[in-house]
Formats: structure tokens, sequence, C-alpha cells
């Protein structure tokens, strides 16, 4: 086994340049990709949880799983305080964050009671952490979606009574895709409640051949992305619910670079025409995607509907200390600047309702 040890430092995917706090724009930056843990949700659901059924953890090797056991200790700080929080946004040049759940504390595979309780205590959680710090926090809480009745219980919690801007889901159910006719409710109430919906995914689910290199993450979470989110555009929930707002991270998968595959697919064969009757490309609702690590690919990561916003991910196993800088090279950020709706007509998806005091976003 390698010696376990981490580089917490500007990405190695360019040539770096200056810190996030020296480049950024004169607007307000928005990171829409940050995590937080909550103990009390995983004291709740812990006892239950079976690392089997957790595709990023199943498919790790030992020496993985120990440089993931050390990040989480690195972290843990920054994850869980605020005050450790706020001074990495200062360094990075950021003003806001949009925490979400880390993927680990969504629960599909565990007791629905259980899954209950745990997701109410982690969206409880969240809102406490946030408590009076609304100038520089707003979060995205989590349901319990294996049951699409109760998690349409929590996402109404969250968005009326916590003033959540949306929930993070998982990229499947244990096994079963996001379009499944099961999950329908869901979708159905988070359109109708202007809730953005970040997809977020936790290891490729079938990764025999991407447990080295921590490969199930650095090429399965795209992936799994990619097949998650295609899946709701060929299945047609994005038609029959187009003003979903949806969040995609690291780039969007694979999707933003290949619609144009897609498109010729659907043209070309039949079988791609099961459900949709025209260009995926051209599907409804509203997609944007996150945390890219280089201008060059900021660039290209976009299709139809589906525009780059400002994130570092900082507090991530993947973060970056001068993504703001990325992100400012590739032109984006003077073009996509809004205005934080609190009705929930926001042009930018999931910056609509309470939450954030902010009135003028970069994104």
């Amino acid at each position: 086994m390698a010696d376990l040890w981490n580089k917490y430092e500007p990405t190695a995917a360019r040539k770096r340049g200056t810190p996030g706090k020296q480049s950024r724009p004169k607007s307000t930056t928005v990171d829409m990709h940050a995590h937080v843990a909550i103990p009390q949700a995983g004291a709740i659901a812990g006892p239950h949880v079976d690392p089997a059924k957790v595709p990023l953890d199943h498919f790790s090797t030992p020496e993985t799983k120990a440089i993931m056991a050390k990040q989480a200790a690195d972290i843990g700080d920054r994850i869980r305080n605020t005050d450790a929080r706020f001074k990495v946004m200062d360094e990075m040049g950021v003003d806001v964050q949009l925490i979400s759940p880390g993927p680990p504390q969504l629960y599909y595979t565990i007791p629905l009671d259980i899954a209950v309780k745990a997701t109410q205590a982690l969206n409880d959680g969240i809102a406490e952490y946030i408590g009076k710090h609304t100038d520089r926090l707003c979060a995205l809480g989590g349901v319990p979606l294996s049951d699409a009745d109760e998690a349409v219980k929590e996402l109404e919690r969250c968005m009326k009574q916590l003033k959540f801007k949306g929930v993070e889901i998982l990229t499947n159910v244990d096994g079963k895709e996001l379009s499944d006719p099961a999950f329908a409710p869901f979708w159905k109430k988070a359109e109708e409640l202007g809730a953005l919906v970040m997809i977020h995914p936790n290891g490729f689910t079938e990764a025999d051949r991407l447990s080295r290199f921590y490969f199930n993450n650095v090429i399965g979470n795209p992936l799994e992305t990619t097949v998650a989110t295609a899946h709701l555009i060929f299945d047609g929930v994005m038609d029959r619910y187009p003003k979903l707002k949806v969040l995609l991270p690291h780039a969007g998968g694979y999707l933003a670079h290949y619609w144009a595959r897609m498109d010729h697919a659907h043209r070309a064969r039949p079988d791609c025409h099961v459900v949709i009757t025209k260009a995926p490309s051209t599907s409804g609702g509203y997609f944007c995607t996150s945390a890219i690590n280089c201008p060059t690919t900021i660039r290209i990561a976009t299709m139809p509907r589906m525009p780059p916003v400002s994130t570092t991910q900082s507090l991530g196993d993947m973060a970056t200390a001068t993504r703001i800088e990325s992100i400012e090279k590739a032109r984006f950020i003077s073009s996509t600047r809004t205005t934080v709706a609190q009705n929930g007509d926001s042009p930018n998806p999931g910056l609509a309702g309470g939450g954030c005091d902010r009135s003028t976003w970069s994104a």
C-alpha cells in the first residue's frame, strides 16, 4: 500500500494562476457544490447501512478506503464547523455556499422508518447549521426517496418550513432509475414547488473494472450522472415536468459532451423513440452543471439548456483553491449574472425562494 497522503491545493488539471480571492469577480460569487455532514443523522442510520450497497465503497480497494478515511478526518472540521468553513470560503473568494448533504447521508438502502427519521434529523441539522448565517449559507436538503410519498412530505417540509432551495438526491434508488414511474410523485412535487434538485452520484453501480486508481469516482461518478440523466430524458420525465430545475455536479458527467450523439441515435433508431418524440437535447426542464476543473472543459461542457454555474467544491476531496479564476477565464460569470427572485420565478435554476438574502448572484 502506498503512503497515505493527500494534497489539498489548486487543481493539477491546468496551469495554475492566482488564488480565487485575488482573481474573483466584483459580483457576488456562489459555490453551488459544497457538502455538509450531520452527525445526528449518521447516528440514526449508521447501524443499518450495508457498505456492499454503496457503490463508491463497495468497489474501492483497501488503499482507496484508507485514503478516504484520512480525507474524512482531514476535512472534518471544515465540514462541520461554520467558522472553519467561512475561513476556506474567504481564502477562495466565495461569498455564498449552497450546501448539500454528503452523498453517504442520503439513505435509500435502509429500512424506510429509519430512513425517514435519519433524513428528518439530517434536514433539521442542516437548518441548525445554517442558523443565522443566511448571508453566507443556503441549503439543499435530503428526502427518503425509497418511498415517493415520504419523499414528497419531506420535500414540502424542506421548502416550506425549513426554507431550503431544494434537495439533493442520488443517481439511483437502490438500483432503480430515477425515471421509474414509482418516483413520479416526487418529480411532480419538485416542479410544483420550484425546487432545485441536485442529482449527485455515489460511484458507478456496475464498477467491477473501476476499483483501482479511485476510478469509481474519477470516471464512475460522471458516468453514473450521465446514465441517470439520460434515463430522465429518454424516459420523458423532463418533458412531463418541463419546469423542473436540475443541477448536475461534475460538469454534468459526459452528457454535455455527447448530446449530439444522443440526438443522432434518437433520429436514426426506433428503439430510442420508445417514449420521447423530439431530440433529447431539446427536452423540457432546466439543467445546469457544476464542479469543472479547467476553462477548456467549461467552454465545451454546454448543451442546449445546460449552462455552467460557478462552483468550487471547496470542501471535498476534489477541491481546488483557484476554481473561480478558472471560470472567470472561461468568460461565463459576466454573462450569467442574475438577480435572486423571492417568488419562485428566478430565471436561473435553483436560486429562487427563501434562504440566502443576497440580491445579486453570479451563477
